[in-house]
């Protein structure tokens, strides 16, 4: 993902992507805690656990295509 974050003249930059469905997703998954550590306050992330109908099959898993 290009972005970035960091300082200028001791001020926190937060830069985004420039696609509009990539800005909204990093923003949702990215601003909240950022947010939150910058006003020093606990965050609890939503993080949900959900069961796979299918094995997740990875680049390194996938057979080669013959061409």
């Amino acid at each position: 993902m290009p972005m970035l974050a960091g300082t200028i003249a001791e001020k926190p930059i937060l830069c985004m992507i420039g696609n509009v469905t990539s800005g909204l997703v990093c923003g949702h998954v990215f601003l909240p805690p950022l947010l939150m550590r910058m006003a020093y306050l606990p965050f609890a992330g939503n993080v949900r656990r959900a069961r796979l109908s299918e094995a997740a099959v990875g680049v390194r898993d996938a057979p080669l295509s013959s061409g």
